[in-house]
């Protein structure tokens, strides 16, 4: 009996890269740190009627950490990679792997599920909200079934935010002494790639699908 592709393998290879800034005597160096929470999603069996397909979700942030713990600068994004698999255990090719923000407004939130902001407009909104604030701060934001608070909401960020905190939590967790300053821009890189095989009479197939995230803190001249 032939075997099948059972399950998605989710590799997360985090690096963070911290590059140096000049500081001109008034500028204090500050913490900068990464956090990546991975998690898997919709898992569906391939069937006559169409494909299987597995889900890997990955959250990430960078931030800025300042004196007391509280946050200077805050971004995020989410890598949320699927990979099919025909009835007869073949892996189906992957197209281009796009983040969240990287989707900008071909994530469709306001299209088709009639929200006034697009994914990447939320997540900049909740990101600048949490600026001044501590973990304990961030984690008070959360409401009811993950969402926020009438303040994250009027701030414009009305989708479930309880991801968002988990992975700002940890970044704040992972912040370390760095040259980066309160003037630093930080920015992130995600790229996901999809390996596998497909499954044999012997065995069965598999799919990995891999997420390298870096983060860098950037001065004037994007050094």
């Amino acid at each position: 009996m032939k075997k099948y592709i059972s399950a998605i393998i989710a590799v997360i290879l985090a690096a963070s890269v911290v590059l140096l800034v000049f500081i001109d005597g008034k500028t204090r160096p500050v913490k900068f740190g990464m956090g990546v929470v991975a998690s898997y999603g919709a898992c569906n069996d391939a069937s006559a009627e169409g494909n299987g397909n597995g889900e890997a979700i990955v959250n990430v942030a960078a931030v800025l950490v300042g004196e007391n713990g509280k946050i200077i600068k805050c971004v995020l994004d989410c890598a949320d990679s699927k990979a099919q698999f025909t009835a007869d255990g073949k892996v189906v090719e992957a197209g281009e792997f796009k983040t969240k923000y990287e989707m900008l407004k071909d994530y469709n939130m306001v299209a088709y599920g009639g929200a006034k902001l697009e994914w990447y407009e939320q997540a900049d909104a909740f990101a600048n909200l949490v600026v001044g604030k501590n973990v304990d701060e961030v984690k008070a934001l959360v409401a009811e079934n993950g969402k926020g608070t009438d303040e994250v909401i009027n701030a414009g960020c009305t989708i479930a935010i309880a991801d968002f905190v988990n992975v700002i939590e940890t970044a704040v967790k992972n912040a370390t002494d760095s040259n980066a300053t309160a003037k630093s821009t930080l920015e992130l890189g995600v790229v996901t790639s999809q390996s596998g095989k497909d499954a044999t009479e012997e065995a069965d197939g598999e799919i990995e699908l891999a997420t390298t995230i870096v983060a860098t803190a950037l001065d004037a001249d994007k050094r």
